[in-house]
């Protein structure tokens, strides 16, 4: 590549990352004011180290901001978090509080998230019934992962009349 071709993507990189830190910018100020989907979107930031180093405490914190304001996407992400203890303290009780949150909003992988969750016992007590509740929640969704689930476990035989 020749000097001016250089010289033109080094313009065009640079251009690109200021471009970016605007929105990164302007994204973090409506989150501090308590905007739940600019919330939501600086937490996957950290979460996933976009643009940011990989922090998930401070992911934590975002997304807590966003799912307390109704978020269902932050809500999974919390979810999914106290399930494996990554930036919080592993907590099965803490992960199925979030994961039923964002279930009754229609998140369809909080839905089969909380249907394992009953299936195995885990956060919470081992109930079929509820199982299969959000288990065909997420399957009448179109989720194939669920309709696999709602068979493989037969969880018709618990459906609510």
């Amino acid at each position: 590549m020749n000097f001016p071709g250089k010289l033109l993507t080094l313009i065009f990189i640079l251009l690109a990352t200021l471009n970016s830190y605007s929105q990164n910018q302007e994204t973090l100020e409506k989150a501090e004011a308590g905007d739940p989907m600019a919330q939501f979107k600086i937490g996957l930031m950290y979460y996933k180290g976009n643009e940011v180093d990989k922090n998930y405490g401070k992911a934590a914190i975002w997304l807590e901001k966003s799912g307390s304001q109704g978020n269902a996407e932050a809500q999974n992400k919390l979810g999914f978090m106290y399930l494996l203890g990554r930036g919080l303290e592993k907590n099965l009780e803490l992960a199925a509080f979030w994961y039923r949150k964002a279930a009754e909003q229609g998140n369809t992988t909080a839905q089969i998230k909380l249907g394992f969750m009953y299936i195995h016992g885990n956060g919470v007590k081992k109930d079929l019934y509820k199982a299969s509740h959000w288990i065909e929640k997420a399957f009448k969704s179109g989720d194939i992962q669920a309709e696999n689930i709602w068979n493989q476990y037969e969880l018709w035989k618990y459906k609510e009349k």
